[in-house]
């Protein structure tokens, strides 16, 4: 399974996904490829502000050394989090439970490289004050948004 190196690794159990890691600007970002499909997690990493101070009470300014630990800790529960979620959705695609794009609907990167929940969630927040339902996902290049033909995905 994926170990953080930044090295993508092979999931032959689960169609043969890649999962790897690279940094962005807000934090690191995991992209996998599921044959044409591609996958992206962007993790935000805590403000290292955050921790300047202890949550004792009252609270107490920490050392940058002791600053630097808790935020160092932090990222890294975050990380370990996300592996769990990501292992999690992926046995249930091995057991047969679910399917890759089922459990990873909302990560999977669209043609205008945003993701589908970035997409959905607004959509559907108005959905639910105007009790209307959204139109279908255009084709590319289409501006009838009535439109449910098949969409191209640029190359990998």
């Amino acid at each position: 399974m994926w170990r953080g190196s930044g090295m993508p690794e092979r999931i032959p159990a689960c169609g043969g996904i890649w999962l790897g890691c690279t940094l962005s600007g807000s934090g690191p970002v995991y992209p996998a490829r599921n044959g044409h499909r591609r996958i992206r997690f962007v993790l935000e990493l805590p403000d290292p502000e955050d921790f300047r101070y202890t949550n004792h009470s009252p609270p107490k300014e920490r050392s940058a050394c002791a600053q630097q630990d808790a935020h160092d800790q932090a990222c890294r529960q975050r990380r370990r989090a996300l592996l769990l979620v990501i292992k999690a959705k992926l046995e249930a695609v091995t057991a047969g439970i679910s399917t890759i794009e089922t459990e990873f609907l909302a990560n999977i990167v669209l043609p205008d490289n945003t993701t589908a929940g970035e997409w959905m969630i607004p959509q559907i927040d108005q959905a639910y004050r105007t009790g209307e339902m959204p139109p279908l996902l255009p084709a590319a290049g289409n501006s009838d948004r009535r439109s449910t033909g098949p969409i191209p995905l640029p190359p990998a």
